[in-house]
């Protein structure tokens, strides 16, 4: 499903020191994820985010800096995307990683 998608896209962002949308070979994860996934889709996107939890402040600074970026913003206004998936996951460290995976159905 997506959203076991979007939490593995979550955790994988916890263990690298840069968020990234790029594979090794400079490919967006998005497209792949989502055939590996089986989910069909016409238009697809994401945004990551990653704070500290102890930051009570986090996630409203997080919201802000991706309304702020063109790119994320356009995500989140898209009006085609049909479907939001959002995951989340933390590690010993107190670090907290997200990921939205938008989708417009086929």
């Amino acid at each position: 499903t997506m959203l076991g998608l979007a939490r593995a896209r979550a955790a994988a962002q916890l263990g690298q020191d840069a968020l990234s949308h790029y594979d090794a070979a400079g490919q967006p994860v998005i497209a792949g994820l989502l055939a590996e996934g089986g989910v069909e889709y016409r238009l697809a996107g994401e945004n990551l985010a990653r704070w500290v939890v102890a930051d009570p402040a986090g996630p409203e600074r997080v919201q802000r800096a991706l309304m702020d970026s063109p790119s994320h913003r356009k995500n989140i206004l898209e009006p085609s995307f049909d479907w939001l998936a959002v995951g989340a996951a933390t590690d010993a460290s107190g670090r907290i990683a997200f990921a939205q995976i938008f989708r417009e159905a086929p």
